[in-house]
């Protein structure tokens, strides 16, 4: 079994610190999601005891809720900061 050759890829400092740059605000939102989540659950516990959807309570739900959003914030991470295409060094 070929898999072709192997590529050495370079990445240029631009799109490392574009990169970084939207890791950081991507890391931002998550903070800011998870911030209101922490405010909640210490000052508002009362609304998570709560039943919300099928029988299951808030806390139960918005804990899902910050699982499912950090995972589709890396997705979003993931796709944003894929290269153009390859680049080979010569």
């Amino acid at each position: 079994m070929h898999h072709g050759e192997n590529v050495k890829e370079i990445e240029d400092p631009i799109s490392i610190a574009k990169n970084r740059q939207r890791g950081l605000v991507l890391f931002g939102v998550y903070s800011f999601i998870y911030a209101a989540y922490v405010l909640t659950n210490t000052f508002q516990h009362q609304w998570m005891e709560e039943t919300w959807v099928l029988g299951l309570n808030n806390a139960i739900v918005s804990g899902f809720g910050l699982i499912l959003s950090a995972i589709l914030i890396a997705f979003v991470y993931g796709f944003l900061c894929r290269p153009a295409g390859p680049k080979k060094e010569a």
